[in-house]
This record gives structure tokens, C-alpha cells and sequence, in this order.
């Protein structure tokens, strides 16, 4: 009787932020070329001193505000775990909107693991602004969350697009000029991470505009 190898299998993880936690890490997870750079970024001992947002000190003045950031997986499961307190407390018992469904309100949308600001649909009900506000208050109360709650308070207004150029020109800065060591892991990780970026953006604009 011959033996049968199992090398790999399908599983069909649900893909639907409407299934909270389960549904959303997923998206959550999906290692696009825009989550991959700015967690590379975010890695670069180069790069991540450079990065200039308007809620942390000591970064370079010279370089625009960006807000996008990325949540680590334990972080992602943080805030999950606050909005979950949020909903299970006597004001957020009436409301059952998952995370990412609330996140717009707060003025946040999500690719990937990377987190940036947004201006708030104003077809959002007011009960989602009320579930919303209750998240907030939850996630004020998580240290590790403190980055993601920095940039949902954030008084200054930066677009996706403008973040995602404002770090690509960054990085292209510190390559041209030779602060990038690509003889550095995690320089050269955020050195292809953005090379990768910057191809997909072209090949887009090419064969789309």
C-alpha cells in the first residue's frame, strides 16, 4: 500500500470584517507591497529615525509629517481585544460592529497591517459614532496601542498617497546620499520593500491610467 504525502491544503479562512476578529486578520494579515514597505520602514535603523509624525520627538524636522503606521500581530489582537471590552460593557452591549467597521468614524482606514488617516464617510450612523468613541476610550487603556491612539487624536491631516510618497522620497534620500547601509538586513529589507512599492505604483499608472 503506498503512502500519501500531504505537502499542502487549502483552508478556507473567512474573509469578512463583519466576523470580527476571525473575518478581519485576514486583511489584516495580507502581506501587500504597502504593508510590507512601511513595516519594513518602521524596521530600518536608518530609515525609522526619519520618520517624522506629529505626535513623536526627535525625528528629522527636514522630513514631512507622515500618520500611516503598522500594528504588529499582538497589537492587531490588542485593539481587537479593546473594542471586544467596548462591546461588552453596559453602554456598547446594544451595538455589534466589529473593529474595522467602527475604525472609519474615528478617522482610520486600514491596508494590510498599515493604519492611516482618513476623513470620516459622512454616511456613518450615530451609532456607530457612539460604538466608535467607546472603542477609543478602550484603546487609550492599552500601552502597546498608544502609536494607533496617537493617530486617531492626531489634529494634523496627512493623505495615504501623500504618506506613502513622503516615504518612498525618504528613502530614496538616504539611499542617494549614503546613510542607507544595504550591507544592513533591515536597511536593504526596507530598501526592496520599497523598490517592490514603487514598481507596483508604476506598473498601476501604466497599464490603468
Amino acid at each position: 500500500m503506498g503512502r500519501c504525502v500531504i505537502h499542502a491544503s487549502a483552508y478556507n479562512y473567512p474573509h469578512r470584517v463583519t466576523d470580527g476578529y476571525g473575518g478581519s486578520y485576514p486583511r489584516f494579515a495580507a502581506d501587500n507591497v504597502i504593508s510590507v514597505f512601511f513595516r519594513a520602514a518602521e524596521s530600518s535603523p536608518t530609515l525609522e529615525p526619519r520618520i517624522n509624525r506629529p505626535w513623536r520627538t526627535g525625528s528629522d524636522r527636514r522630513v514631512r509629517q507622515t500618520h500611516a503606521l503598522t500594528l504588529t500581530r499582538e497589537q492587531f489582537r490588542d485593539a481587537y481585544d479593546a473594542h471586544h471590552r467596548a462591546l461588552d460593557s453596559p453602554v456598547g452591549m446594544v451595538f455589534d460592529e466589529t473593529l474595522h467597521q467602527v475604525l472609519p468614524a474615528l478617522g482610520v482606514g486600514a491596508t494590510g497591517c498599515c493604519f492611516y488617516r482618513v476623513a470620516p464617510p459622512i454616511s456613518i450612523s450615530s451609532a456607530t459614532r457612539a460604538l466608535a468613541q467607546l472603542t477609543l476610550q478602550e484603546l487609550r487603556t492599552v500601552t502597546t496601542l498608544s502609536g494607533l491612539v496617537s493617530l486617531i487624536e492626531s489634529n494634523t491631516q496627512t493623505e495615504f498617497g501623500a504618506d506613502i510618497l513622503e516615504m518612498l522620497y525618504n528613502l530614496r534620500n538616504i539611499a542617494i546620499h549614503g546613510a542607507l547601509d544595504f550591507l544592513q538586513e533591515r536597511d536593504n529589507a526596507a530598501a526592496r520593500a520599497g523598490y517592490d512599492l514603487l514598481d507596483s505604483l508604476i506598473r498601476n499608472v501604466r497599464e490603468r491610467w
